[in-house]
């Protein structure tokens, strides 16, 4: 038997408090396609962070989830310590991040 905290599962242990953004175990299906599978890690605050991967290996879907413009289909997302997984919600502090289908975030460069 070892430690309780390893004996607790992914989901019910409480989100990092050191974490910006956290995603345990998610993952995202569009019928019979898996778009991300089992992801989890942690975004501590000040960190920089690139997703590098080839096309169609899930890159935009992953950013969808981390910002709410969809939910997982397993898994949760926890922005700021707060479970966002299922929509930002009343009370949620402040709208979610948005990404412009174009990429680039400055305005009018789309």
């Amino acid at each position: 038997m070892g430690p309780p905290d390893r004996q607790r599962s992914h989901a019910t242990q409480p989100p990092s408090s050191a974490a910006i953004v956290e995603l345990r175990r998610v993952g995202k299906r569009y019928m019979d396609v898996v778009a991300v599978d089992d992801i989890s890690f942690t975004i501590a605050p000040g960190e920089f962070v690139t997703l590098l991967g080839p096309s169609g290996s899930g890159k935009t879907t992953l950013l969808n989830l981390i910002v709410g413009t969809t939910t997982p289909s397993s898994g949760s997302v926890f922005i700021g310590g707060r479970d966002a997984s299922r929509g930002r919600g009343p009370g949620y502090p402040g709208p979610p991040a948005q990404i412009p289908a174009c990429g680039f975030p400055a305005p009018g460069s789309c």
